[in-house]
C-alpha cells in the first residue's frame, strides 16, 4: 500500500506540468470493428478524454481528426481478426520479450508455455517481432487489446478463471510498462480482460497474472455506471479508479422497414371492421400470408384461432414499438440533450 501511495503521488506530480506516457487500451473482440466497451464511443478529437489529458501536461502529436479516422487507422494494422495486417509503430522483438518473459514468476511462464507454446507460434509474431495493435501519438500509445486466446469461445473466454493469456497479450502489457514507460492506463469501457485472468481473488500476488502484468502503476477505468458488480472486479483485481460513465441514450424502437408495412395492414383491417366488413377475410389472409413470408410467425408464435392470431400479432407489434432500444453510443463527458435527453429520462 505505501508503495503504490508513493507511486500516485509521482503520477500528480508528472502530472503537474510534465510529460508522461499514458496508454489508453481499447477492448476488442474477434470482429473487425474496434470498441471501447459497448456503451462508450472511442475517444474523438473534442473528447473530455483527450482534452483531460492534453490539459494535464500529457504531449499528444499527430492525434487523428476524428473518431473514424482513430478507427480506420487502427483497422489497417495489425487486430485481434487479422494479426498479420498492415504494419505497427509499437514493435517489441522476440529476444527482447524473452528477457522480459523471464522476468514473470516460474509458474506464470511454465503455465503459458503449457497451454500456448512457444512465442514463435504467436500469430501477432512476424520475422521474430510482435507486432503489437497500437498507434502511437508522442506520449499516449492507443491498443486494441489482444486476444485472450486463439479459436476460442470470445465470449466465454472472457471470464474463464482459469485460461492464461497468450503470448502476444502478455508481449502487450510488458511493452507498455517497460519499453514505452507508461506511467499510467486507462481501459475504456466495460470491459477488458485484465481483471478476469488467473489468480487469486483478492490481495494479489506477483504468481497473480493482473499484478505480474501491471503491477501497481496507476489504472484508470471509465465504466458504465449500470453494472457495479464487474466494475469492483476491475478494482479489486487490477487496481482499477473506476470513472463512472453514463448508460447510452435510449429511445422507443417503434417499428420500421416491413414490421411498419404490418402495422399499416392491421390499421387498415380494423378500421375495416367498422367501415368495411366485407374485406376483413381479404386483409386478415394478407396479414397473415406476410407475417409467414416475413417468418414473424415464429417469433411470435401464433395460435391456429384467425382472430387470435391477428390480436396477438397487434399486441407483439405494441410491444415492439415500446421497446427502449440504444440510439447510439454514450459520449463520455457529454450529458445528452434535447430529444435524447428526453428519451433517456422517459426511460
Amino acid at each position: 500500500m505505501h508503495n503504490l501511495e508513493g507511486i500516485w503521488t509521482v503520477l500528480s506530480e508528472y502530472l503537474g506540468g510534465l510529460d508522461t506516457p499514458t496508454p489508453s487500451p481499447s477492448p476488442q473482440g474477434g470482429g473487425e470493428q474496434p470498441s471501447a466497451g459497448p456503451n462508450i464511443a472511442l475517444p474523438s478529437p473534442p473528447s473530455p478524454l483527450r482534452g483531460g489529458t492534453e490539459g494535464g501536461g500529457v504531449g499528444i502529436s499527430a492525434y487523428p481528426k476524428s473518431s473514424e479516422d482513430l478507427i480506420a487507422r487502427l483497422q489497417s494494422g495489425p487486430t485481434n481478426a487479422d494479426p498479420q495486417r498492415g504494419a505497427s509503430p509499437a514493435t517489441l522483438a522476440l529476444a527482447r520479450y524473452l528477457e522480459l518473459f523471464a522476468t514473470l514468476p516460474e509458474t506464470i511462464r511454465d503455465e503459458v508455455t503449457a497451454r500456448w507454446g512457444s512465442p514463435a507460434a504467436d500469430p501477432f509474431l512476424r520475422e521474430n517481432t510482435f507486432h503489437l495493435p497500437a498507434l502511437i501519438f508522442g506520449n499516449v500509445a492507443v491498443l486494441l487489446q489482444p486476444a485472450r486466446g486463439y479459436q476460442l469461445d470470445e465470449t466465454a473466454s472472457y471470464h474463464d478463471p482459469a485460461l492464461v493469456p497468450p503470448h502476444a497479450y502478455i508481449a502487450a502489457y510488458l511493452w507498455l510498462r517497460q519499453d514505452f514507460g507508461a506511467h499510467a492506463l486507462i481501459h475504456n469501457g466495460k470491459h477488458g480482460t485484465l481483471e478476469w485472468l488467473p489468480g487469486k481473488a483478492t490481495a494479489l500476488d506477483e504468481a497473480s497474472y493482473p499484478d505480474a502484468l501491471w503491477g501497481q502503476l496507476p489504472h484508470f477505468y471509465p465504466f458504465i455506471v449500470n453494472d457495479p458488480g464487474e466494475g469492483t472486479q476491475a478494482k479489486r483485481r487490477a487496481g482499477a479508479v473506476i470513472i463512472d460513465h453514463l448508460v447510452p441514450p435510449l429511445t422507443r424502437a417503434e417499428t420500421y422497414g416491413p414490421l411498419k408495412d404490418l402495422e399499416a395492414l392491421l390499421d387498415e383491417y380494423y378500421a375495416a371492421s367498422g367501415m368495411d366488413r366485407r374485406r376483413l377475410a381479404d386483409l386478415r389472409r394478407r396479414i397473415l400470408d406476410f407475417v409467414s413470408d416475413t417468418r414473424l410467425d415464429r417469433d411470435i408464435g401464433l395460435p391456429e384461432n384467425e382472430t387470435q392470431a391477428l390480436i396477438k400479432i397487434d399486441n407483439f407489434l405494441c410491444d415492439l414499438k415500446e421497446a427502449q432500444i440504444r440510439d447510439g453510443l454514450h459520449i463520455f463527458g457529454q450529458s445528452p440533450q434535447g430529444a435524447l435527453e428526453r428519451d433517456l429520462i422517459v426511460a
